[in-house]
């Protein structure tokens, strides 16, 4: 009888990846640094956050999308805070262990945002955190 166990193979592994950077719109970028939250919310961050949903994204550089995001971090708007941070977990979900290089570029803002007082907006922070803190874990558990 074979002692070794055979380890059990992860779903994640046989999902086809999402494209996202190539389905973003043209004007995103403009839209989330509007002057207007509104458009931040509802052309940008909104939509964005739809298509993170996938289990699993396609690798690529997220850099520039990472650092935007980050940046909204500092939104006088807390909705707008909320839904970056939702962005940003969906984000480090669907790379995992390909979201750990953009780690230093997010984590001081979102903890930087964590004097908050609002609890939905902690919520959202924290589970931004948790998500950042599970693409550098040598385990990732969902």
């Amino acid at each position: 009888e074979d002692d070794v166990e055979e380890a059990a193979a992860d779903p994640f592994e046989f999902v086809p990846p999402a494209p996202i950077l190539s389905t973003l719109p043209d004007e995103f970028y403009t839209h989330l640094s509007s002057s207007k939250w509104k458009d931040r919310k509802e052309l940008a961050l909104d939509p964005l956050l739809s298509l993170l949903q996938a289990p699993r994204l396609e690798n690529g550089n997220y850099d520039e999308l990472t650092r935007a995001l980050a940046g909204r971090m500092t939104d006088a708007n807390v909705v707008c805070v909320q839904l970056a941070a939702g962005c940003l977990e969906q984000l480090a979900k669907g790379l995992r262990d390909e979201f750990a290089k953009y780690r230093g570029a997010v984590v001081a803002p979102v903890l930087a945002r964590t004097k908050e007082k609002k609890a939905s907006v902690l919520d959202a922070l924290g589970g931004a955190l948790d998500a950042f803190f599970l693409s550098v874990s040598p385990f990732y558990a969902s």
